[in-house]
């Protein structure tokens, strides 16, 4: 700790175990969304409602991959974290018919996110992500389906989680 920090431990019982949960925090997979990287999407799409905030009721009709017509009943807002960098998409669509989270190529790329596909063993692909300075946030493998698989960390749950645990913190530390 640096001189003049304010240690927020100091005058809470228990310390120990609040620095272990808190450490812990990271590691709980319960805020990992599974999301896929998808370089023929027009728009990133979400099949989970409560994953997005400032939800918009719109129903369109949107072409899918497999050449079908999907129905979307709006759209919200995605936050997330990939190796401690913050993102915001402000228009993810939701229907519940999709089968997979999808972070539309296209639209990252509009967000200014930089993406490099490039091959590498056995026939496979790895695509790294670069924010607007080209520093690297994360380099991902493809599956054996040449899809990449994103595990991000949603703000949303997270922020949530958070304040739960500094509730259950502080009512720990009035017993």
């Amino acid at each position: 700790m640096e001189k003049g920090d304010i240690n927020l431990f100091e005058k809470i019982p228990n310390t120990k175990n609040i620095k272990e949960i808190m450490s812990l925090e990271h590691k709980n997979n319960n805020n990992l969304d599974i999301w896929y990287y998808d370089t023929g999407a027009g728009e990133h799409i979400v099949n989970d409602k409560n994953l997005l905030s400032n939800f918009t009721k719109s129903k369109i009709r949107l072409r899918c991959a497999n050449n079908t017509t999907c129905v979307f009943e709006g759209f919200g807002t995605y936050e997330f974290y990939i190796n401690n960098h913050y993102f915001k998409l402000d228009k993810v669509w939701y229907s519940d018919k999709v089968t997979k989270n999808l972070f539309s190529a296209i639209e990252l790329a509009k967000t200014g996110i930089k993406s490099i596909i490039t091959p590498v063993d056995s026939g496979k692909v790895q695509l790294e992500l670069k924010d607007m300075s080209n520093n690297s946030i994360k380099t991902f493998q493809s599956t054996k389906m040449n899809q990449f698989k994103m595990m991000v960390e949603n703000a949303k749950k997270n922020n949530k989680q958070k304040e739960i645990m500094a509730l259950n913190n502080l009512d720990e530390a009035s017993k």
